[in-house]
């Protein structure tokens, strides 16, 4: 497994000493993903796109390009990246003709215009100040779902970007200053004129992109519009169509995202280096209690963690495609996606019933992860949601009483409480 894609304001010295231990005791070292830096289009979009020292001249950016809205009713819409062809690919990202053709029918349309429940739609969260509690009431389960949850596109291999994206939205100061959530200023523009300001770094420096809510959109068989590329599995969220836009922004064009590294994307979300710990099957790789103490401490003081379970990473195993597939095999099995990138929510130690008969409470030492990909596919094995032997009232008051995330269990289908040691292995 590589619990790798750790991000924080500072590396723990638990971290450290982990890492230290396992370099010291790996025969072999794991073959990492080759980074794939992309150009930037700084000084390409001088107006939209641009560094900046503070929020100050952001403003005074922003005021500047709605200054001709007030008082019209009109949207902005963003003449740097227009709503069309050139601003999804170009001549040399040599598309294949089928995927071409498709992109050519795709239709650019704001939020409100992709779905009927409109007065809904939100960014970050549904908007209920226009709803009336008849329209509140009657939203299907999935227009209340989770907002992590995203969909991917078949037409742009892009993954590693929303897996980066995806684990930083399950950090919610992170989210805050990549979309400038606390910036009230903004926050009121995007909700008057669709202009969305968000906040990416290059080389450490802070790099403000701005972008207009026209997304790409492609027409299903029962006439309904859907966006091309990413999207929020909750329909009345866009949060995840927007986000990818300005990144697409950033680097000149939805095309120049096909393919590339989840380590710099994260890199370029939170300005903040990213740290990678390889654990190999066995337990000599790692002392298991100092990984969940540091795993403990990271998401005790909000830096972000992620994990994927990828034997392409170890070059031992590059000649053995039948150990590999077992390993794959066994993970499905349990509910658990090869290559997914999941966030590591919470990390906890309580007290729970022994799975022999008797009913003796022991310790359990679990890890709460996030499935961002909008699929069913959850963990089924000790600890699941639907483990009722193991979520008594009693553990979940237990995790209630801690005062961190909610109790877990049936709130989210998407997040999966796992015991560390089932984990691991």
């Amino acid at each position: 497994m590589n619990f790798g894609k750790s991000v924080g304001r500072h590396t723990d010295q638990a971290v450290k000493k982990m890492a230290e231990m396992m370099e010291k005791e790996r025969k072999e070292p794991p073959k990492e993903e080759a980074p794939i830096y992309k150009e930037s289009a700084l000084g390409l979009f001088p107006q939209t796109v641009f560094k900046a020292n503070g929020m100050k001249a952001v403003r005074e950016r922003v005021d500047e390009l709605v200054k001709d809205l007030h008082g019209t009713k009109q949207k902005w819409t963003d003449n740097d990246f227009k709503p069309e062809l050139a601003s999804i690919f170009k001549e040399q990202d040599k598309v294949e003709a089928a995927t071409a053709a498709k992109i050519k029918k795709a239709k650019w349309l704001r939020p409100q215009q992709i779905t009927m429940k409109s007065d809904l739609v939100g960014f970050l969260d549904i908007n209920r100040t226009k709803a009336t509690k008849k329209e509140l009431d009657g939203l299907k389960e999935l227009e209340l779902a989770d907002s992590h949850r995203i969909a991917q596109s078949a037409i742009l291999d892009n993954r590693w970007l929303l897996n980066a994206i995806s684990m930083v939205a399950a950090e919610e100061r992170q989210l805050e200053l990549l979309t400038c959530q606390t910036e009230k200023e903004i926050v009121k523009m995007r909700e008057e004129f669709g202009l969305y300001v968000f906040r990416f770094f290059k080389g450490g420096e802070m790099v403000i992109v701005i972008v207009d809510d026209f997304i790409p959109t492609e027409e299903l068989p029962n006439g309904k519009p859907v966006p091309l590329f990413a999207r929020c599995s909750n329909p009345l969220l866009f949060w995840a169509s927007i986000v990818e836009k300005a990144y697409a922004k950033l680097h000149g064009r939805y095309f120049a995202l096909n393919g590339g590294s989840t380590d710099e994307a994260l890199e370029d979300l939170t300005g903040v280096p990213v740290d990678n710990v390889f654990i190999d099957d066995g337990s000599t790789m790692t002392d298991k209690k100092t990984l969940f103490n540091s795993l403990k401490t990271l998401c005790y003081n909000h830096c972000i963690v992620g994990c994927k379970i990828d034997m392409e990473m170890f070059p031992r195993l590059n000649e053995n495609k039948i150990e590999k597939e077992k390993h794959y095999a066994k993970a499905k099995a349990n509910g658990l996606q090869p290559f997914h990138m999941y966030s590591v929510l919470d990390v906890r130690t309580v007290m729970g019933p022994s799975p022999a008969q008797g009913g003796e409470q022991i310790e359990y030492n679990l890890v709460r992860l996030q499935n961002p990909w909008a699929d069913a596919s959850e963990w089924k094995g000790r600890c699941s949601d639907a483990n009722d032997d193991f979520w008594t009232p009693e553990v979940k008051q237990a995790l209630n009483s801690q005062d961190q995330l909610a109790a877990a269990g049936a709130e989210g289908a998407d997040q999966d409480t796992l015991s560390s040691k089932r984990f691991l292995h």
